[in-house]
């Protein structure tokens, strides 16, 4: 029996692995309420550094 912990390896997260391309001022975002499963759409201006 294989243990699950430690059993998958991927590759390491870099902060430029998180930017995302948005054309115009505004984009996307998921917004999360804790402790529930449903999720909510928002029109953000992304903070740009």
């Amino acid at each position: 029996e294989v243990p699950i912990r430690g059993s998958i390896n991927i590759k390491w997260l870099y902060p430029e692995d998180f930017k995302i391309p948005v054309k115009g001022n505004k984009c996307r975002v998921i917004k999360i309420t804790p402790g529930q499963i449903i999720t909510e759409e928002n029109i953000e201006v992304p903070k740009i550094e």
